[in-house]
């Protein structure tokens, strides 16, 4: 109430001449501006706290399996859930954001507080000052989000689930459960005797490029101490296929197989690999003098990929406020106007994801990432200028 109170004093005393300084009414514009941070502050962390905490619900399924499967602790599950969370935040930030801008104008304009400043005189620029201020702190944001924070939290989170799936690739032989310790391998064991005796022995191994290989067997035994860690299986089979190849599997037949377990937790313990267009800035940066010109070519893409995007908090904010901050007649309701402002935002996304697309495929040239950005940058102003220069008319 007391916001109200105070933008119709204003309105009231530029009316009669009461302010007349300049130091005074930038005092005026201060106030209003400070106002409006304040309250898209707020409406920003309101905005993007509910549906970070669902997508984050939605993307822990994998890091709970890891909690039944292997019963983690509590702590290892809330340092792997944390690491979720920053990976979301580029694609869900510019959103939340303009989302924000588009009910705080729109409560202002209920409360009739834009009308207030429209009839107080305070231009359009000044009052976009806030939003657009607001609008380049969350692109930078989303800018070292996508180039630092998210690629480190990503490799971060894939080595703290190979160093569980490590820690515990013994105890990762259950029975009556398909289990994958890696991308490349899969185990089933029917049941298992007295802690050691295996009967029902299957796995696939995908670890070569070129060999598929299936071991089965009826009976199998674990055999674990300090010189031996192994299974020995007994009467079963291996097939072996060729994935590059149409051919028929060639199968053979044993009584006594051993099967490495220490080959099989290396694989498990191998580091996870980090293509060169997930690099964090820092790691490129170090990394430079060792990489191939396509791995260069690729961290370039996704750098500008990225920086284009981080643009586009500023040029939906733009298209929002200038869709509001002109007057409104009070007896039209601004349906129109909200559904104008969600259209155009809803072309210059398909647009650029478009483009980023074509460009990331090889389709395109890197310079037409910037056209969707740039003509709508353009037109915005374009639209600004004429608009003050019919005010001033």
């Amino acid at each position: 109430m007391y916001h109200k109170l105070f933008y119709y004093s204003i309105k009231n005393d530029i009316r009669n001449n009461a302010i007349k300084t300049t130091h005074s009414i930038a005092d005026i514009i201060m106030l209003i501006q400070k106002y409006i941070y304040k309250n898209l502050n707020y409406m920003i962390i309101s905005f993007t706290l509910i549906p970070t905490i669902i997508i984050w619900l939605a993307q822990i399924r994998g890091v709970m399996d890891l909690i039944i499967n292997n019963g983690i602790s509590f702590w290892i599950f809330f340092k792997l859930s944390l690491l979720v969370i920053p990976p979301l935040m580029p694609h869900l930030l510019p959103f939340t954001f303009i989302f924000s801008v588009l009910y705080l104008l729109y409560k202002m304009y209920n409360d009739n507080e834009l009308t207030v400043l429209w009839a107080s005189g305070i231009t359009v620029p000044k009052m976009m000052m806030p939003f657009l201020i607001q609008s380049i702190i969350v692109s930078v944001l989303i800018f070292g989000i996508h180039m630092w924070i998210a690629p480190t939290s990503s490799q971060k989170l894939k080595q703290e689930i190979f160093s569980v799936k490590s820690d515990l690739a013994r105890s990762l032989l259950k029975s009556s459960v398909f289990i994958s310790p890696t991308e490349t391998l899969k185990i089933y064991i029917h049941n298992i005797d007295y802690g050691s005796q295996i009967n029902g022995f299957f796995l696939i191994d995908n670890s070569d490029k070129n060999i598929k290989r299936i071991f089965t067997a009826e009976k199998a035994l674990i055999i674990k101490n300090e010189q031996d860690n192994k299974i020995l299986l007994g009467h079963g089979q291996i097939v072996l296929q060729n994935k590059s190849k149409n051919e028929k599997p060639s199968l053979l037949e044993f009584d006594k197989f051993t099967f490495d377990l220490n080959a099989l937790e290396n694989k498990i313990n191998a580091a996870p690999s980090v293509r060169a267009k997930d690099y964090s800035v820092t790691q490129f940066i170090n990394q430079r003098h060792i990489l191939s010109d396509i791995d260069y070519n690729h961290f370039i893409k996704q750098f500008h990929i990225h920086l284009t995007s981080a643009l586009s908090p500023i040029i939906y904010m733009l298209i929002v406020t200038i869709g509001f901050i002109r007057p409104i007649q009070p007896r039209f309701f601004p349906f129109k106007r909200i559904f104008t402002v969600i259209t155009l935002i809803v072309l210059v996304k398909i647009g650029m994801t478009y483009c980023e697309d074509s460009v990331e495929h090889g389709k395109i040239n890197l310079l037409y990432l910037y056209l969707t950005p740039i003509m709508a940058l353009i037109a915005n102003i374009i639209y600004i200028l004429s608009t003050q220069k019919s005010a001033r008319g």
